[in-house]
């Protein structure tokens, strides 16, 4: 059952300033952070936002601490979703990957049809822009590829005043940062499978901001998709290159054969069948060309470039230091 949490007026400017109540979904992930991001960016500016978060610990509480309303709620119950809804006017519909991401979305859909909102921000992703129903297989698109997908077309069908984030891949994501860290601490590589693909991941910051700007003032973006992107197309040579000048020191690119990658860096995660089901299918993409992706949207909608892979190291120099 969602539980409010007051978390009293701070950050909420004068009365009167920003009368609109925003509902900011996972504000208690990890990866990316992007709803954490976006509740400080939003409670600094004098917003007043209910974060949602599936349980009270260290994260929901720094959360409070920004000025943030919480309320703990299950989006795969229907009675949560609504009391997480009400009242909300904006809403920036943000969940990790997961097996119930479908039932969630569908949800969260229906809650906000019946409450009626203003707008509805969804983060995607940038597959979409390339799915369409007639090339939907299981060999080429993860699970969780087609519940957005799927989310895409019920939130068109829906009359709901929408807009669209479709991001690609995250710097944050396990390949550029959790995996790629410990081998940069272990031996100086970037281990990935994508042959000489290029790709062009994006800061997680960077989402935030279109985020922000759009869920901020949404009336010039409603009905608009926004492909969120980094500014370079890197082959893994490149990618590594901005590994070394942010560290000073060199890293390697190191071009594993997906089986042998499949069976030892990936394994060593330990995760889900539906994430190692994504996971795969990203990596597959990838060398296929799907993931080099080009746009200036993030340029456009906050008037400030996106952030590089060396910028981004550089911001994080602390998680890649050597041991």
């Amino acid at each position: 059952m969602a539980q409010s949490v007051s978390a009293g007026s701070g950050g909420h400017g004068a009365p009167g300033d920003h009368p609109k109540l925003i509902l900011v979904t996972g504000a208690g992930g990890v990866v990316g952070s992007v709803g954490s991001k976006l509740v400080a960016m939003l409670t600094a500016s004098g917003f007043a936002v209910r974060a949602q978060v599936r349980r009270l610990d260290e994260r929901s509480e720094a959360l409070t601490k920004l000025g943030a309303e919480l309320v703990v709620a299950d989006f795969t119950r229907m009675d949560d979703t609504m009391r997480a809804v009400q009242g909300c006017s904006r809403i920036f519909f943000c969940l990790s990957v997961s097996d119930v991401y479908l039932e969630a979305a569908l949800n969260i859909t229906a809650a906000a049809r019946h409450h009626g909102v203003e707008v509805f921000v969804n983060l995607s992703q940038m597959t979409v822009s390339q799915m369409s129903i007639t090339n939907i297989t299981t060999a080429t698109t993860s699970k969780q590829q087609k519940y957005h997908w799927l989310v895409e077309q019920v939130l068109a069908w829906s009359g709901l005043p929408v807009v669209e984030i479709r991001a690609t891949l995250f710097l944050e994501h396990p390949f550029f940062y959790a995996m790629a860290a410990k081998t940069i601490r272990k031996s100086r590589e970037l281990r990935l499978p994508f042959r000489t693909a290029k790709i062009s991941p994006t800061a997680a910051m960077d989402v935030t901001r279109v985020a922000y700007e759009v869920i901020s003032n949404p009336q010039s973006h409603l009905g608009k998709v926004y492909e969120v992107v980094g500014p370079e197309s890197l082959d893994g040579d490149a990618m590594a290159a901005q590994y070394s000048k942010a560290l000073g020191r060199e890293v390697k690119y190191v071009d594993v054969p997906m089986e042998e990658w499949m069976q030892t860096d990936l394994a060593e995660q330990h995760l889900s069948d539906h994430l190692h089901n994504h996971f795969t299918i990203l990596a597959a993409k990838t060398v296929r060309g799907e993931n080099d992706r080009k746009s200036d949207d993030v340029e456009l909608v906050t008037g400030v470039k996106a952030l590089t892979v060396e910028e981004w190291v550089r911001q994080n120099i602390h998680f890649f230091a050597a041991e």
